[in-house]
């Protein structure tokens, strides 16, 4: 897992994550910068799997835009964590995310999604508010490499003006 910056965003739809995802790719961001975390809808009893095996079973909550999200992004894997469910990440925090089950009891008091994003250096405020947006329904598109990178991404963004909560960046 790298560490050091990071942006995380909030938005109350799939059709605003996705836009950001979009903007994003076409000011020249790579897949392997940017990540999506959400809830999947009907989802449930998923345990740990690929998205391969999870996204058809989705009944509700917009398969289609995690389908066309992980065909831009590429790995994709369901989780199910307490106090959230089932929740699909798609981009390299999946692979991170993997890990982080494995060692979420080091980061005190944050789950194994929290410890992921801790790692990248995201302040705990960010983290509890993302979880709790999380919990209602909303996407977290998160963005991380240099600072400069950073920067121009939250300029981006900040453009859409679609974001429910005030970028967060961290690192330096």
């Amino acid at each position: 897992m790298p560490s050091g910056n990071s942006l995380v965003l909030i938005y109350g739809s799939s059709p605003e994550a996705g836009g950001a995802v979009q903007v994003l790719l076409e000011a020249g961001f790579g897949p392997g910068e940017i990540s999506v975390i959400g809830k999947p809808g009907s989802l449930s009893g998923v345990k740990v799997e690929d998205c391969k095996t999870s996204i058809p079973r989705i009944r509700s909550g917009r398969p289609e835009f995690w389908k066309e999200i992980s065909a831009q992004l590429g790995e994709c894997v369901s989780h199910e964590l307490p106090d959230l469910g089932p929740v699909l990440i798609v981009g390299p925090m999946a692979a991170w995310m993997t890990v982080a089950l494995a060692n979420a009891a080091i980061f005190g008091g944050l789950d194994a999604l929290g410890a992921v994003l801790h790692s990248l250096g995201v302040p705990r405020e960010t983290i509890y508010q993302g979880e709790t947006a999380l919990k209602e329904n909303s996407y977290l598109v998160v963005v991380h490499g240099p600072a400069k990178q950073i920067e121009r991404a939250k300029q981006i963004v900040q453009e859409l003006s679609t974001c429910r909560l005030d970028a967060s960046q961290s690192g330096e």
